[in-house]
């Protein structure tokens, strides 16, 4: 029930301020036109690689302090502050260096997790021949793909924002400080029991743990006798 309380209150909040959804519509139009303007500048010499290069950074900013505001506003909403819109997103502007490595951070971990596109072929193979032949029997390649694509999903969409989101939002109040001991304990109050205890979690590490048990996950599946997606497909 309590959980329940926190959604309500969340959704509360949203609804509590109609200037913020003004805001975001219209900064969130004006991001996609100025956006789809950088697209068309060409890049045939010096002046239009320089307003290019400007007009990149500019939506860059204004995204950044557009959600860190809005992070921001929600933050002193919670506490009962009743912020004014103009003070959380100058707050947001003033700590935008901060807010800027966290992004880049997200940035980085995304990019590790689509290193992992590469074994999509080869690990769902790789993990249904670890399992006994009477497993194989009823259960195809496929499904294991499934899986694979299933776990690359939350770690895109659930366990990156999940870790990082807290100090994003820190980040936007603190600055610098956000990463420090304030920042961690407010991390480790929104992380903890919201995301390694769900059962969602908890099924698909089971999972993982059942597949690599035996000989250990390789560092390289080609040297594996099924690595190859059609060998494995030929497995009983």
């Amino acid at each position: 029930m309590a959980n329940f309380a926190i959604a309500a209150d969340a959704f509360k909040s949203c609804l509590q301020s109609w200037q913020l959804w003004l805001i975001q519509f219209v900064a969130n139009l004006l991001l996609f036109g100025l956006f789809t303007a950088w697209l068309l500048i060409p890049v045939a010499n010096a002046g239009y690689l320089v307003l290019n290069t400007l007009l990149a950074l500019l939506l860059l900013v204004a995204a950044l302090v557009l959600h860190a505001g809005t992070l921001n506003y929600f933050h002193s909403q919670s506490r009962n502050e009743g912020p004014l819109l103009k003070d959380v997103f100058a707050c947001a502007l003033r700590n935008l260096p901060a807010v800027v490595v966290c992004a880049g951070a997200v940035f980085l971990l995304w990019i590790a997790i689509g290193k992992a596109d590469a074994y999509q072929e080869t690990f769902p193979a790789y993990l249904r021949s670890m399992t006994p032949m009477f497993f194989r029997k009823h259960t195809g390649l496929p499904v294991f793909q499934k899986l694979f694509d299933a776990i690359l999903f939350a770690l895109r969409w659930i366990v990156v924002p999940g870790l990082l989101l807290p100090f994003l939002a820190s980040a936007s109040r603190l600055g610098f400080h956000g990463f420090g001991r304030q920042g961690l304990t407010t991390w480790k109050k929104t992380v903890r029991l919201r995301l390694l205890s769900t059962r969602a979690f908890r099924v698909a590490a089971g999972l993982f743990r059942c597949g690599a048990r035996g000989q250990g996950f390789p560092r390289r599946f080609g040297g594996h006798r099924w690595a190859s997606p059609r060998l494995a497909t030929q497995a009983p």
